[in-house]
């Protein structure tokens, strides 16, 4: 998990704008010729759009002005084009980032994908696990800044446990006493209030999710074309089981931006638990391109998995899932997915670990799965692999 060194940056004593800034300089062509100058211009412009839809940087026209400055050239070479990026941090000129590869060439006429090009390199830089905010420099941004704040707010969610959300809690309050018409600061007041009704019950539970939705809502109103603050709205629409909502606002996410391999995880994660389709297919999709994946993303992949008998693929992500220490639920996944393999000794060891971190399972073994809103779809199969190598009863 990323660490907070407060030596890195002066300490900043309200919640300011401290957003990471980005510049690219024009894309150089090579070769000189028109063709490679047509395309370097493009591919600048096509850059600097997919970065802007990422809102925890900025991009900048000037490089003066800039935290890092993104340069690239255009050549081509036998078989195709070749393009190169590199990533400057501008106040010590350090290289932090650089990517070459080699596009086939065009054929029939056939031109530059320019949108997938761009959507490759913007995720790399712009997605919260990726390379910028992962940069030594900004790892030790101030919490007392908005920057900072949303920092802990992810390393928050890579650890997925309200036990950690105490700082952030705090500064999340500052955030909002200074800032209330800011989206993202909705969207972080959503997601702990959401991870705190997942723990709770009864009336506070009630409550939670009504909050969760406020704050929700207050993001999309405050940034309607902030894909985060329709994610909250997806989330927060799970957790009161509204399931049109919760369509609408996925769609409306991953249409926003589509290049954050983050989003596109967490809106496959939750359309796999509330049994909507193609959740599968999407949480593949934004785990193959993700930097740094926070381990509990997996939890979909396991139960979507087993769902459909993959029984060596839902192990695998088992173990992908697996923290470090070990939750309860990571250790009903191994449980669930050795039972599968008929590796039962194993399933039996596992399963008697998720019942010590979690003693209610001994009782109701589907507990931590109703928690989390696992849809039947989900729940019955896992059951099913856990009865059939003998761990649970009948």
């Amino acid at each position: 998990p990323m660490a907070h060194f407060s030596v890195m940056k002066p300490a900043i004593l309200a919640m300011d704008e401290q957003w990471p800034t980005v510049a690219f300089e024009p894309i150089v062509p090579l070769d000189g010729d028109l063709d490679q100058t047509l395309i370097a211009r493009r591919l600048t412009d096509s850059l600097k759009g997919a970065l802007s839809r990422f809102d925890s940087l900025r991009v900048v026209q000037s490089p003066s002005q800039a935290d890092y400055i993104v340069r690239g050239t255009v050549k081509t070479v036998p078989g195709g084009t070749n393009l190169q990026f590199d990533v400057t941090n501008r106040s010590s000129n350090e290289l932090i980032w650089a990517l070459s590869r080699v596009h086939p060439a065009a054929m029939n006429g056939a031109v530059l994908d320019y949108d997938a090009i761009s959507s490759e390199v913007s995720a790399e830089l712009g997605q919260p696990y990726g390379i910028i905010h992962n940069y030594e420099q900004e790892m030790g941004a101030d919490p007392a800044t908005r920057y900072g704040c949303w920092l802990a707010y992810i390393e928050l969610r890579q650890l997925q446990g309200v036990e950690w959300g105490k700082d952030t809690s705090a500064c999340a309050e500052r955030w909002l006493r200074e800032k209330p018409g800011d989206p993202l600061v909705h969207v972080v007041h959503s997601w702990l209030l959401a991870d705190r009704y997942y723990y709770a019950t009864g009336a506070t539970r009630a409550h939670l999710a009504q909050q969760a939705e406020k704050h929700a809502e207050l993001a999309v109103e405050f940034g309607p074309r902030n894909p985060q603050a329709h994610y909250a709205k997806m989330r927060a629409a799970f957790i009161t089981g509204d399931q049109v909502t919760l369509g609408q606002a996925a769609d409306r996410a991953i249409a926003l931006n589509p290049n954050d391999p983050d989003i596109i995880s967490l809106v496959g994660l939750q359309k796999i638990v509330s049994g909507q389709a193609g959740g599968l297919e999407m949480l593949q999709r934004g785990l193959a391109v993700h930097s740094n994946p926070p381990r509990w993303y997996y939890g979909g992949l396991v139960f979507a998995k087993v769902a459909v008998g993959d029984r060596v693929g839902a192990h695998e992500a088992a173990r992908m899932m697996t923290r470090n220490p070990p939750m309860p639920l990571d250790e009903m996944a191994l449980a669930v997915t050795h039972a599968g393999l008929g590796e039962i000794d194993a399933a039996r060891i596992h399963w008697a670990k998720a019942v010590k971190l979690a003693p209610d399972l001994a009782n109701d073994p589907e507990m931590l799965m109703k928690r989390w809103q696992f849809g039947s779809d989900l729940r019955e199969p896992a059951i099913h692999w856990l009865r059939s190598g003998g761990i649970i009863s009948q």
